[in-house]
């Protein structure tokens, strides 16, 4: 999984905070929802880490798969 963050509003420098495959202990399940969660560093600095959650919905995963054409 590559977790990749830049500017939003114009072009600028994009950092790689995460490069590594995902793994089972990132997924979980709460209320239904499909959770990520990982720790990677921050925008700025170096050597803290952050904890990130993505939590996606039903719907989130359904969109999802359509994208990637997956059933």
């Amino acid at each position: 999984m590559l977790v990749d963050i830049g500017p939003a509003k114009r072009i600028g420098t994009r950092k790689s905070i995460l490069d590594r495959p995902l793994i089972d202990e990132d997924v979980t399940s709460f209320n239904g929802e499909t959770v990520l969660t990982f720790c990677a560093d921050g925008v700025h600095g170096v050597g803290a880490l952050y904890r990130y959650e993505l939590r996606l919905t039903t719907a989130d995963m359904d969109l999802l798969r359509a994208a990637v054409g997956s059933a």
